[in-house]
């Protein structure tokens, strides 16, 4: 009586599956979201997309802003068609898993009174931990390392620096990277720091501040 519950055949298996995995997975990526804060911020902000349409996710960021000059009498204007605007691309990446219970095994499993565990039960649950564990470190990865090159283009693909440029004494890197097709190079996009500090926080850099961001 308990093999009732059980699919008569292996295509019976398989249409089980077929109905019940797409939910499932959803509800463990819903849940991968909100239990890990960096995801969920990507995902407020609109830089976590599901089921991509596309080959890459592309978006816009203000870099600049217009000149503001002084109004002096009898100086002509110049109308000029500001471009603010620089773009990012980052090409889709993914990750996959596998598993497998055999017809057999799970017969044999089901029901049976010398059974340890409910290995049928486990396959799934284990495999979207597994995702789930994954994906949440790969956020922190180098995209742009050639041992990394398959996996996600983590955080530290834009915090890349010249270690060379980076002394002891000094309080910050001076970056060298770049990320979704744009260089973190200090002073790239134009703008500039102060350097009336006596001391600087990178010593090669030999300005006030960050060498990530340009004002």
């Amino acid at each position: 009586m308990s093999f009732a519950l059980v699919p008569g055949s292996l295509s019976g298996h398989v249409n089980a599956i077929r109905d019940n995995a797409p939910q499932y997975w959803r509800e463990v990526s819903n849940l991968t979201v909100r239990n890990y804060l960096q995801i969920y911020n990507m995902r407020k902000y609109g830089a976590l997309t599901f089921n991509a349409k596309a080959m890459a996710q592309v978006w816009n960021a203000r870099a600049k802003m217009p000149t503001i000059l002084p109004a002096i009498d009898g100086q002509p204007i110049e109308f000029t068609n500001w471009d603010t605007d620089i773009q990012f691309y980052i090409g889709y990446k993914g990750y996959r898993g596998s598993d497998i219970l055999p017809e057999a095994e799970a017969l044999q499993n089901i029901g049976s009174p010398n059974a340890i565990t409910n290995r049928y039960d486990r396959k799934s649950k284990e495999l979207a931990e597994a995702m789930v564990r994954h994906v949440a470190t790969s956020f922190y990865l180098d995209g742009n390392d050639t041992a990394n090159a398959a996996e996600m283009t983590g955080i530290k693909t834009a915090l890349a620096f010249d270690s060379a440029t980076c002394g002891a004494a000094d309080r910050i890197a001076q970056a060298n990277g770049t990320y979704a097709g744009q260089s973190c190079v200090l002073g790239n996009l134009g703008g500039s720091w102060s350097s009336g500090m006596a001391t600087k926080p990178n010593a090669n850099l030999a300005k006030d501040w960050t060498a990530v961001i340009a004002s």
